[in-house]
Protein backbone atom coordinates (compact mmCIF):
# COMPACT_ATOMS: atom_id res chain seq x y z
CA UNK A 1 0.00 0.00 0.00
CA UNK A 2 1.23 3.89 -0.72
CA UNK A 3 1.76 6.12 1.82
CA UNK A 4 0.30 8.73 0.21
CA UNK A 5 -3.48 7.05 -0.38
CA UNK A 6 -6.13 9.87 0.21
CA UNK A 7 -10.04 9.24 0.67
CA UNK A 8 -12.39 11.79 0.35
CA UNK A 9 -15.50 13.00 2.69
CA UNK A 10 -18.12 15.84 2.22
CA UNK A 11 -20.31 17.55 4.62
CA UNK A 12 -22.60 19.99 4.19
CA UNK A 13 -19.67 23.05 4.31
CA UNK A 14 -16.65 21.42 2.81
CA UNK A 15 -14.61 18.31 1.22
CA UNK A 16 -12.28 17.01 3.42
CA UNK A 17 -9.17 14.68 2.72
CA UNK A 18 -8.60 11.86 4.17
CA UNK A 19 -4.65 10.53 4.61
CA UNK A 20 -4.03 7.16 5.16
CA UNK A 21 -0.81 5.79 6.66
CA UNK A 22 0.51 2.58 5.55
CA UNK A 23 3.74 0.75 6.16
CA UNK A 24 4.58 0.44 9.56
CA UNK A 25 7.17 -1.21 10.69
CA UNK A 26 5.83 -4.75 12.55
CA UNK A 27 7.65 -7.89 13.82
CA UNK A 28 6.54 -11.07 15.81
CA UNK A 29 8.20 -12.06 18.95
CA UNK A 30 7.66 -16.20 19.02
CA UNK A 31 7.00 -17.31 22.16
CA UNK A 32 6.27 -21.67 23.27
CA UNK A 33 2.54 -20.79 24.21
CA UNK A 34 2.26 -17.19 23.15
CA UNK A 35 2.93 -14.98 20.37
CA UNK A 36 3.94 -10.98 20.52
CA UNK A 37 2.67 -9.12 17.21
CA UNK A 38 4.86 -5.83 17.62
CA UNK A 39 4.04 -3.07 15.54
CA UNK A 40 5.34 0.58 15.24
CA UNK A 41 4.68 4.01 14.80
CA UNK A 42 7.53 5.34 12.73
CA UNK A 43 5.01 7.39 10.84
CA UNK A 44 6.83 10.75 11.89
CA UNK A 45 3.69 11.71 13.90
CA UNK A 46 2.11 11.36 17.19
CA UNK A 47 -1.56 9.45 16.83
CA UNK A 48 -4.48 10.52 19.41
CA UNK A 49 -7.43 8.40 19.91
CA UNK A 50 -6.29 5.31 18.02
CA UNK A 51 -8.68 2.81 17.13
CA UNK A 52 -7.57 -0.28 15.42
CA UNK A 53 -8.62 -3.85 14.35
CA UNK A 54 -6.22 -6.77 13.77
CA UNK A 55 -6.67 -9.83 11.42
CA UNK A 56 -4.87 -12.02 12.32
CA UNK A 57 -4.71 -14.88 9.24
CA UNK A 58 -3.60 -18.26 10.50
CA UNK A 59 -2.08 -20.94 8.05
CA UNK A 60 -5.40 -23.41 9.28
CA UNK A 61 -7.62 -20.66 7.77
CA UNK A 62 -8.82 -19.63 11.00
CA UNK A 63 -8.55 -15.47 11.31
CA UNK A 64 -9.28 -14.41 14.16
CA UNK A 65 -9.82 -10.29 15.00
CA UNK A 66 -8.20 -8.65 17.91
CA UNK A 67 -9.37 -4.74 18.34
CA UNK A 68 -7.22 -2.00 20.38
CA UNK A 69 -8.01 1.31 21.48
CA UNK A 70 -4.97 3.27 22.85
CA UNK A 71 -5.55 7.06 23.49
CA UNK A 72 -2.11 8.22 22.35
CA UNK A 73 0.29 6.31 19.73
CA UNK A 74 4.26 8.48 19.72
CA UNK A 75 6.29 8.71 17.08
CA UNK A 76 8.70 4.99 17.47
CA UNK A 77 6.60 3.96 20.27
CA UNK A 78 6.17 -0.60 20.22
CA UNK A 79 2.41 -1.51 20.60
CA UNK A 80 2.30 -5.43 21.64
CA UNK A 81 -0.49 -7.55 20.70
CA UNK A 82 -0.08 -10.66 22.52
CA UNK A 83 -2.09 -14.05 20.49
CA UNK A 84 -1.83 -17.91 20.60
CA UNK A 85 1.35 -19.19 19.78
CA UNK A 86 0.45 -20.97 16.19
CA UNK A 87 1.53 -19.98 12.79
CA UNK A 88 0.49 -16.68 11.12
CA UNK A 89 0.69 -16.40 7.43
CA UNK A 90 -0.45 -12.74 6.99
CA UNK A 91 -1.87 -9.72 9.60
CA UNK A 92 -3.82 -7.08 8.45
CA UNK A 93 -4.05 -3.38 10.69
CA UNK A 94 -7.04 -1.22 9.76
CA UNK A 95 -8.37 1.66 11.55
CA UNK A 96 -8.20 5.30 12.56
CA UNK A 97 -6.45 7.67 14.63
CA UNK A 98 -6.40 11.84 15.11
CA UNK A 99 -3.44 13.63 14.77
CA UNK A 100 -4.34 16.19 17.19
CA UNK A 101 -5.43 15.21 20.96
CA UNK A 102 -9.35 15.84 21.59
CA UNK A 103 -9.39 18.39 24.93
CA UNK A 104 -12.04 17.68 27.09
CA UNK A 105 -12.36 21.28 27.71
CA UNK A 106 -13.34 21.61 23.74
CA UNK A 107 -16.92 22.43 22.89
CA UNK A 108 -18.89 19.73 20.74
CA UNK A 109 -18.09 21.79 17.67
CA UNK A 110 -14.65 21.76 18.12
CA UNK A 111 -14.38 18.60 19.12
CA UNK A 112 -16.02 17.04 16.19
CA UNK A 113 -14.45 20.15 14.08
CA UNK A 114 -11.18 18.07 14.99
CA UNK A 115 -12.25 15.02 13.90
CA UNK A 116 -13.27 16.31 10.94
CA UNK A 117 -9.90 17.85 9.99
CA UNK A 118 -7.68 15.56 11.87
CA UNK A 119 -8.78 12.04 11.35
CA UNK A 120 -6.01 9.81 9.44
CA UNK A 121 -7.21 6.30 8.01
CA UNK A 122 -4.89 3.28 9.23
CA UNK A 123 -4.39 0.66 6.54
CA UNK A 124 -1.23 -2.12 6.82
CA UNK A 125 -0.62 -5.60 6.51
CA UNK A 126 2.05 -7.85 6.76
CA UNK A 127 2.84 -11.39 5.66
CA UNK A 128 4.68 -13.97 7.83
CA UNK A 129 6.43 -17.57 6.96
CA UNK A 130 6.61 -19.66 9.81
CA UNK A 131 10.35 -19.58 9.92
CA UNK A 132 9.98 -15.67 10.70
Amino acid sequence: MGAGCKERRTTTSKTVETKTLTAFKASIDRGNFSHDFLVTNDRGVDLYDVKLTFMFHREDGESPEFKRFWAEWKQGEEKKINVPATAYAKIVMNGSALLKPMLATMSQIDQALVVMENTVLIKDFWNFSPDQ
